[in-house]
């Protein structure tokens, strides 16, 4: 199910592996900056928030139409 999302705000899943009892996902490199680093350099202005915020929904709500 997790390969299958399809969407701009959600990093590709190309595979899942599993060695020695370790299970790991392979991704999609996004170079961007991360939400943490993001909030580390300072308060996030309430229009950047809203688009943040929005950009999370969106993501999620594709996650919940595939599930």
């Amino acid at each position: 199910m997790l390969a299958s999302l399809n969407q701009l705000n959600v990093a590709t899943i190309h595979g899942v592996e599993e060695s020695e009892g370790w299970k790991s996902l392979g991704m999609e490199l996004v170079a961007a900056e991360t939400l943490a680093e993001k909030i580390e350099s300072g308060a996030i202005p309430p229009d950047k928030s809203l688009g943040i915020a929005t950009q999370f929904t969106e993501a999620l709500g594709t996650a919940h139409e595939k599930a």
